[in-house]
């Protein structure tokens, strides 16, 4: 069977900036841009005579911007998955984390590159991946958080965090460190995660989110904030004497 393109709306007041994402968007065969706005009213208007299945849609507008825009979205086209813009700055990391707690399915930073080319390489290589992890509408989305509160598994089941999920299950012995790595959906999925996660379990645990490293430590605050435990950020994490080594810009240890 042939699937049809992915439609994907593009939202952001910059004309330079939705010339960037156009044409890394339409780099790709699969996926077809339907539309181009300039804030969030104008967004709406354009999924209501154009369906989308992805929307990219930027935090700062005139008019209307994406954290307002973004749960009407959600409410009259709940079958849309949104993926943030921001700029790599504090203060748009801030307003993603925010966006990603409303519901957005993920998020890009805006590209920083002098050189145009390198601008629109660089936002293919992170939002076609992406783009495609999250459509077509039709398809479930992969790191979609199920209705009953759990994080999916790969069977599509929810898995609840419990005391027959942490160190035990196979393991005769308890787990030294756990790990967790997440991708597209992964923000909500951890915080339904650690919502029913219980307290009286002390067993380290390490997060390996993919997202741009600004991101990261106000990601690690709102997971603070949701499960009152001790998040903190960490670009590198090493263990050399049992021979294995990780690196990721975008690491979180949880503890």
């Amino acid at each position: 069977m042939i699937l049809r393109p992915i439609r994907v709306l593009v939202v952001d007041d910059s004309a330079v900036v939705r010339g960037l994402l156009l044409r890394a968007l339409e780099s790709d065969p699969g996926i077809s841009v339907v539309g181009t706005a300039m804030h969030g009213e104008a967004a709406l208007r354009q999924l209501r005579q154009n369906p989308a299945d992805v929307v990219i849609l930027d935090v700062e507008m005139p008019v209307m911007d994406g954290l307002a825009a973004l749960p009407l979205i959600l409410s009259e086209f709940p079958q849309v998955r949104v993926v943030m813009a921001s700029a790599l700055t504090q203060e748009g990391a801030r307003t993603t984390i925010q966006a990603l707690a409303l519901g957005a399915a993920g998020c890009i930073a805006k590209p920083t590159a002098a050189s145009v080319n390198e601008s629109v390489n660089h936002l293919a290589s992170e939002l076609i991946p992406l783009v495609k992890a999250l459509g077509p509408s039709d398809a479930p989305a992969p790191s979609a958080v199920s209705d009953r509160g759990g994080v999916p598994t790969q069977s599509g089941g929810a898995a609840t965090a419990s005391h027959r999920g942490v160190g035990r299950g196979r393991m005769s012995i308890p787990p030294e460190i756990v790990v967790i790595g997440t991708s597209t959906g992964g923000p909500n999925a951890l915080s339904q995660f650690f919502k029913n996660y219980p307290g009286d379990v002390d067993t380290p645990i390490l997060l390996v989110q993919h997202m741009p490293a600004m991101f990261t430590p106000m990601l690690a605050k709102h997971l603070r904030r949701t499960a009152g435990a001790a998040a903190w950020r960490a670009g590198t994490a090493n263990r050399s004497s049992g021979g294995a080594s990780m690196s990721h810009p975008a690491t979180i240890t949880w503890r």
